[in-house]
């Protein structure tokens, strides 16, 4: 039910060499008449435009680099009781009276080509999932945690612009063979998706935004029923942040649309919300590791940030995830 993510580039420094002086010339003097054309005329490495995080939706993953190879590893966890109506009010659930869902979540991506103001590369990210209804007519149903998807995608990414686009296989458990005290912990259908995206990490400030269109069109193998089958979600996000030394704090504003069937299975077309999620990452730069600590959750598709307003679909707000990268 919950979800839990994206990215810009790097833009190579230039080496500005000394010319070869009069050898008599005092070495110090010749030092301090170099500086001002290193600083003001050319960029040093820690000024440059950063390549950022792998896909859009991992906006606040971690490390800012680009690099060859980046591996990921997080866990999250969300707790909430109540539902927007489709006029978007605030209510309290008819078929159940609180979810608890925890996420866990590994992932790779990998640059084949990587040049400086273009890259390649391809990732994918394994997510395991539970879903704990309390209150429900049939007492407490519980998912287990187990796996729930498996994102595959591939990515292009130019100085601040990038395209990228793969598949969601959805691995949750079929309904059928769920037992009377147990739920799905996912919605039984695969997806594919496309997404654009822009980002500019500059030394101080770093603005994002970025477009996603999931298709939920077919069953999973081995699937004979499905949540929301034929559905189309699309998934706004904008923000910015502000970097001191290591750490860098920022927000981002997300924006998600089911067009057809609504997170609660009500017969009245697609649903909506809009939340804000706030974000924390401390990257060091002596470390190739990064921790990122943000207020959302990953669903299957994109995450759930602080909710500030919607129809038919859920009141979020007590969601956080942690995250640990590391790239070389």
């Amino acid at each position: 039910m919950l979800q839990l993510a994206l990215t810009a580039l790097l833009a190579g420094s230039l080496l500005a060499g000394s010319p070869d002086g009069d050898k008599d010339k005092d070495k110090k003097a010749n030092a301090n008449a170099q500086q001002p054309i290193e600083s003001i005329l050319v960029p040093h490495e820690d000024d440059a435009i950063n390549e950022d995080d792998p896909i859009n939706d991992t906006y606040a993953l971690g490390r800012t680099e680009r690099i060859p190879i980046k591996l990921w590893l997080g866990y999250s966890r969300a707790k909430d009781d109540q539902l927007y109506d489709p006029n978007g009010n605030e209510v309290d659930p008819t078929t159940f009276t609180e979810v608890n869902a925890q996420r866990a979540f590994v992932g790779a991506q990998i640059n084949v080509i990587n040049f400086t103001n273009f890259s390649v590369g391809a990732g994918g990210q394994l997510v395991m999932a539970q879903n704990e209804l309390s209150g429900t007519p049939l007492g407490t149903l519980d998912s287990g945690f187990t796996l729930q998807n498996a994102k595959v995608y591939g990515m292009a990414r130019g100085r601040t612009l990038g395209i990228h686009g793969g598949m969601i296989f959805d691995l949750g458990p079929e309904a059928a063979d769920l037992a009377a005290d147990e739920t799905m912990n996912s919605d039984g259908v695969d997806a594919w998706f496309v997404g654009v995206d822009f980002d500019y990490p500059a030394e101080v400030f770093r603005v994002f935004a970025g477009i996603d269109y999931f298709n939920r069109d077919e069953l999973a193998s081995g699937q004979t029923s499905g949540a929301i089958e034929d559905d189309e979600l699309i998934v706004f996000n904008a923000g910015a942040g502000i970097r001191f030394a290591f750490i860098e704090i920022g927000a981002a504003a997300l924006l998600r649309t089911n067009l057809a069937i609504n997170r609660l299975g009500l017969p009245t077309g697609g649903g909506h919300q809009g939340s804000v999620a706030p974000y924390l990452i401390l990257s060091p730069d002596s470390l190739p590791i990064a921790i990122s600590v943000k207020g959302a959750v990953l669903s299957e598709y994109a995450d759930y940030g602080y909710s500030l307003g919607g129809a038919n679909d859920l009141v979020t707000r007590t969601g956080f995830t942690v995250t640990a990268s590391l790239g070389f």
